[in-house]
């Protein structure tokens, strides 16, 4: 960040010795710099159309969700922020990307209970991260459900008002007050590293109020706006919602504490599931391609749509029965049109089982396997490519 070198000399008050670009994204660049005394810090500028706005949400998301980087300070006309260096840690990508399938398993059910407990701490900081954030345009997730469920319908070769029950009930859900937490938003795998003092997560700057049940999704499905979404073992999301749950509920009881609780985990899975198909079918159609950065195994995008349909399918018959027929109509689509191009990405490779003997592990299915907020996670599905940018922890920001 040449052009802002002047503003990071006054901010740290004092000439940086060494920086090491961290990369960052399409709407940031990310730098670690290193001070006289030998002590890093982390230098993170906006850029692009959205700065202001992701500026803005970022300080306040650093400012007021625990467990994250510690502000030192920022520059409104720059959007440059200065935020301590948790140095460098295992992601839960790392770890479901490894090759230990214990670690993973503790590592995904540790950070579960920890994003529980960064909603459940912000409920007493709702007020001021309402406050300022009020200048911020809020994004409308209702046109994409509307057009997801149109989609589905379309898929399945029925009227989308049979779903209008359901549509209603996942907008309700959108409007309920009294179960809002303060969140990230973009909690993938990679942005939050396993520290010796707990989890930190990163990139505050889709910081948002929610209902929790939103946050909730993300250890159900799992993760539900992230590329890396492999088949997980039997038992391991309804473990991680466990934990997200008791560590929400340590705060606040009167979200969890509802009957409507798990149903309402239900109904935020499926808002995501429709919106993603939204997002992500038009692209889907026109052709198929990795969703994950090159070299990082990731399914395809038509890989991750059947995958999300078989979820709705198997799991909401009850809770939104229209929307899990519509999913099941849709995965015998996708079977029938699609074919191979749509079958499972299969396990996370830490939970993989070793190849036989008598198994080419140099495949051409593996070989193509290793190739490759709601309002950003919409905004990243336009540009081409869904959702959580993660990458390995030798590359984070921190």
């Amino acid at each position: 960040m040449p052009e802002s070198q002047d503003v990071l000399t006054r901010l740290l008050g004092e000439e940086p010795t060494a920086t090491e670009d961290l990369g960052g994204s399409a709407r940031s660049r990310v730098l670690r710099v290193t001070l006289a005394d030998g002590s890093t810090v982390v230098a993170k500028q906006f850029t692009g159309d959205d700065a202001a706005t992701s500026f803005l949400r970022e300080t306040v998301g650093l400012r007021h969700l625990p467990r994250t980087p510690t502000m030192l300070a920022s520059d409104p006309e720059t959007h440059l922020v200065l935020m301590s260096d948790v140095g460098q840690a295992p992601t839960l990508a790392d770890h479901l990307l490894g090759e230990d399938g214990d670690a993973a398993w503790a590592a995904a059910i540790a950070w579960a209970g920890a994003l529980g407990d960064v909603a459940g701490r912000s409920v007493d900081d709702l007020a001021a991260v309402r406050t300022e954030l009020s200048g911020v345009q809020v994004y409308d997730p209702t046109p994409a459900l509307r057009d997801g469920v149109a989609r589905l319908a379309e898929l399945a070769g029925v009227d989308p008002e049979r779903a209008a029950d359901d549509l209603d009930t996942m907008e309700a859900l959108l409007e309920t007050e009294g179960a809002e937490v303060a969140w990230p938003t973009d909690t993938c795998p990679d942005n939050a590293l396993a520290t010796g003092s707990g989890w930190v997560f990163l990139d505050l700057e889709g910081t948002d109020v929610s209902h929790a049940a939103l946050v909730a999704a993300y250890p159900a499905l799992p993760f539900a706006t992230c590329w890396c979404a492999f088949d997980p073992p039997e038992g391991l999301t309804e473990q991680m919602l466990s934990a997200f749950t008791l560590a929400l509920s340590g705060h606040a009881p009167h979200i969890t504490d509802r009957d409507e609780w798990r149903g309402d985990v239900d109904v935020a899975s499926a808002i995501w599931i429709v919106a993603t198909t939204s997002w992500l079918l038009p692209r889907a159609l026109e052709g198929d391609g990795p969703i994950g950065p090159d070299g990082v195994p990731s399914p395809t995008r038509r890989q991750l749509l059947r995958s999300r349909w078989s979820w709705l399918a198997m799991r909401l018959t009850v809770t939104t029965p229209v929307l899990a027929e519509l999913g099941a109509a849709a995965v015998a689509w996708a079977d029938r049109e699609w074919g191979e191009s749509a079958a499972s990405v299969g396990p996370y490779p830490a939970f993989a089982e070793p190849p036989s003997d008598d198994e080419d592990p140099d495949s051409d299915d593996a070989e193509e396997l290793s190739s490759g907020t709601l309002s950003e996670v919409s905004a990243a599905a336009g540009d081409g490519e869904t959702t959580g940018s993660e990458r390995p922890a030798s590359e984070r920001e921190d």
